[in-house]
């Protein structure tokens, strides 16, 4: 049998043609089994994902705010109403660099011919209540301390005590020398103030106030008040008489035996700086407001 089947005409055909069928028939699939089994791997062409069908989600996230710890610093400048700083205090450890903060606030906001010239000079500040009252206008409205819990310091009403940093530890505060004061012969230098006894005491606003806002708003913080400076006083006379002593020697020496017109500048300076000094107790306008 097997001599018949190789000598038969054809028999290498049917044997390959047996053998693929034989093949085809042991793995029990067909071309369009093949095609129905790649579309469900696959799937269909139409559902197939496309640029276009890509969509970017956006996703917001709120980050906490932060809470802040401004000292809100009022200072009469050139300007009808207050100058309002706010003073953030987070990066200050101690007293000294609180105070060397708001004596340079200070020479900003009192501006540059006050603050060289005036005869009234920083003394202390109150603890006050400020209004807002149009875009940036900010006015006085009180001595008091706040009561809301936007506020941060210690203690608080009803254990404060009004005012929590007396005038005069304001006063020895702002009149505190640096290490290398090169006047410490001629006057009682004193030390920059250390720990943080102010720091607690003074109101922090937790949020700044927008001072663009044209709506009535009420904030607490400290306000700078002054007190005439002797050494201003005295500066200011000297001059104005040197000016009448300068016209009588510049007189005498034009006309040497006239000594009543010489004299008659220096005379009506001294009759005039006389009804100045009466009338300063009386007249409220001669008082630097607070």
């Amino acid at each position: 049998m097997a001599a018949v089947s190789a000598s038969s005409p054809g028999g290498g055909w049917y044997g390959s043609s047996s053998a693929a069928s034989a093949m085809q028939i042991n793995q029990g699939t067909s071309p369009g089994q093949d095609r129905q089994s790649q579309e469900r791997q696959t799937g269909p062409t139409a559902q197939r994902p496309t640029t276009n069908q890509h969509r970017a989600t956006q996703i917001s996230i709120e980050m906490p705010e932060i809470d802040q710890a401004l000292v809100l610093f009022g200072v009469k400048g050139p300007r009808r109403t207050l100058e309002l700083a706010q003073i953030d205090t987070l990066r200050h450890g101690q007293d000294g660099l609180l105070f060397w903060t708001l004596g340079k606030e200070y020479k900003k906001l009192r501006g540059a011919l006050r603050y060289w010239f005036s005869i009234w000079r920083l003394s202390h500040c109150d603890f006050v209540k400020f209004a807002r009252i149009r875009a940036n206008r900010v006015i006085f409205r009180g001595r008091e301390l706040p009561t809301d819990t936007i506020y941060d310091y210690n203690p608080r009403p009803p254990n404060a005590e009004y005012p929590p940093i007396s005038p005069h530890e304001f006063e020895l505060a702002f009149a505190s020398c640096s290490s290398g004061c090169v006047f410490s012969l001629f006057h009682d230098c004193i030390e920059p103030p250390s720990g943080t006894f102010a720091l607690e005491r003074i109101p922090k606003r937790k949020r700044a106030i927008d001072l663009n806002e044209a709506t009535l708003e009420h904030a607490w913080g400290i306000q700078a008040q002054y007190v005439i400076s002797f050494v201003h006083m005295l500066f200011y006379h000297c001059l104005i008489f040197a000016a009448t002593f300068g016209f009588w020697g510049w007189w005498l020496v034009k006309h040497s035996d006239d000594l009543q017109n010489a004299a008659v500048p220096l005379t009506t300076v001294a009759v005039l700086l006389s009804l100045f000094w009466g009338s300063a107790g009386i007249l409220k306008v001669l008082r630097e407001p607070s």
